[in-house]
């Protein structure tokens, strides 16, 4: 029996079986892609009302600080608490030292309300130009339950009760205000968490010695539907955030023959689904998830064997189109896998 010739790829992980025509893994993977990265933050909008009448007393509206430990739970599994919802209530005290990224409480905690009104709803897309996605929460620490004056302000994990946001409480010049409420008040907090997609390209080639460069373009992918961009709370629909969803599921991935569209559009001509997805474990603190797609000889094969000329994958919290010229070949003789690095940020 002829040994296979395998033409290595030093760089991206690549292996070619050129007398079988097979796809060969070499640490399970064979391409290498990359995402560039949304961004997450929040607002809160703090309504004093008197409890009798309901009439507003006072009101303001700020953004937060993401913290170190709402971008580690995007990217985690279990830490993020039930199906994926990672805030696990709304936090108020007494602190003023200013917020930093790597904060997991406020500085003088008074009180947590777990009261969330009505669930959080309301995926609104902003449009053009900037196509953000944003999820309302709406708490309210009951009548009697506050009395004092406080500063700061902070989200809750659900899992282990750790803050994943925190900031001063302020005005609307943006300066650090006190808030005070009396046990004849109830305190409406309105969180609304903003996902921002990347609203550029980004460019880079894949060399594959015996197979030569493809250049590939990333790009978001219907970047005006919120349907697809709600997650910047692991809330709802999909996975955790940075996690790819499951082949077959609700957000589904497809290899497709023609090239990618707008922000706002997908891939065009003849397309195949992908057979599998998974992800691998997050490391605490990158910020980024490696995830896998795979499709083996009988799968992923487009009507009249054309190529892949680009491909639709669905995050947790986030859709994305990557364009490769040339085409990557899949017939029903060769298997196929991708690797796709996924990074988040935090939105300043």
């Amino acid at each position: 029996m002829n040994k296979p010739e395998i033409i290595h790829n030093q760089d991206h992980n690549f292996m070619f079986d050129m007398k079988t025509g097979l796809v060969v893994p070499k640490r399970t993977q064979e391409v290498e892609v990359r995402i560039q990265a949304p961004c997450v933050r929040a607002k809160y909008t703090l309504t004093k009302r008197h409890a009798e009448s309901g009439d507003v007393v006072q009101e303001v509206s700020f953004y937060n600080m993401v913290l170190d430990t709402w971008l580690n739970t995007l990217g985690g599994d279990s830490a993020t608490g039930t199906n994926g919802f990672c805030v696990g209530g709304v936090q108020i005290g007494t602190g003023t030292t200013p917020p930093q990224f790597t904060d997991t409480a406020l500085q003088a905690l008074v009180a947590t309300t777990t009261n969330n009104l009505a669930g959080w709803q309301s995926f609104n897309n902003s449009s053009a130009p900037n196509y953000v996605t944003t999820t309302i929460g709406n708490y309210r620490f009951a009548q009697g339950a506050l009395n004092g004056t406080f500063t700061e302000m902070g989200l809750r994990r659900t899992a282990d009760a750790q803050t994943i946001s925190r900031t001063l409480i302020k005005d609307g010049a943006g300066n650090p205000i006190g808030f005070t409420v009396t046990p004849i008040e109830v305190l409406d907090v309105s969180v609304a968490t903003e996902n921002w997609p990347p609203l550029g390209d980004l460019t880079y080639s894949v060399n594959v010695t015996g197979s030569g460069t493809h250049d590939c373009i990333s790009r978001a992918c219907l970047a005006n539907d919120s349907t697809y961009w709600s997650n910047a709370i692991n809330f709802g629909y999909y996975p955790t955030y940075g996690k790819i969803c499951t082949a077959g599921g609700p957000g589904d991935h497809w290899g497709y023959s023609g090239l990618i569209g707008g922000i706002t559009g997908s891939p065009s001509g003849s397309g195949a689904r992908v057979q599998s997805a998974g992800s691998l474990a997050y490391s605490n603190n990158s910020y980024q998830r490696e995830s896998n797609i795979y499709c083996d000889s009988n799968n992923g094969n487009i009507a009249g064997d054309l190529p892949w000329r680009s491909v639709l994958v669905q995050f947790g919290g986030a859709r994305f189109q990557i364009q490769f010229t040339p085409g990557i070949a899949k017939t029903n003789t060769k298997a196929l896998s991708l690797s796709l690095m996924f990074s988040w940020g935090r939105k300043v």
